[in-house]
């Protein structure tokens, strides 16, 4: 998440910024389809991993 706000906010360094949103993306899209079939599961919509978003 703070990789993201970073981005957003101009403040990754030049140069580190393509490896370092692939890394974001490596981790991030695995952990969500993850946290999506663990819902699923429970018997839930996996749309329900989106309350993990509100703070």
């Amino acid at each position: 998440m703070a990789a993201i706000l970073g981005f957003a906010l101009g403040t990754v360094p030049e140069g580190g910024s393509t490896g370092l949103l692939g890394l974001v993306l490596a981790l991030f899209l695995p952990s969500l389809a993850l946290t999506v079939r663990r819902i699923h599961d429970t018997g839930k919509s996996g749309w329900w991993a989106l309350i993990l978003l509100v703070p």
